[in-house]
């Protein structure tokens, strides 16, 4: 999935097309940001993503943000590797870092509860 991304750098704006694992290369690695209240480090990066069906169709740009985080579930300080980050993506470009993590967790409480309940988890 190709991602839509701007910038601005030296006075310039720039668009790169680029996929998740690209992105966090380009422009996440190094440039962690604290979440406050939590032990988790994040990026947010609003794109767009062409929802046209086929490459002939016009073009179909819509807004997404998309939250890369990386941090510790554990009770020890251990620093998070390079390789141990998670993607969360929502069309709601106004949340906060913490909300959409709140928000995920909420949702998977509840998905969470579902599958299990229903032998699928």
């Amino acid at each position: 999935m190709q991602y839509r991304y701007r910038y601005y750098a030296n006075g310039q704006l720039h668009v790169v097309m680029a996929d998740a694992a690209e992105l966090y290369r380009q422009q996440v690695r190094k440039q962690w940001q604290a979440i406050p209240g939590t032990r988790y480090q994040s990026k947010v990066l609003d794109v767009e993503l062409n929802l046209a069906e086929s490459p002939k169709d016009e073009a179909v740009w819509v807004s997404y943000r998309l939250l890369f985080v990386k941090g510790t579930t554990a009770d020890e300080k251990i620093q998070a590797g390079k390789h141990d980050w998670a993607l969360f993506l929502t069309t709601d470009t106004s949340l906060s870092p913490a909300r959409i993590l709140e928000v995920y967790a909420l949702r998977w409480s509840i998905e969470g509860i579902y599958f299990k309940n229903h032998g699928k988890y």
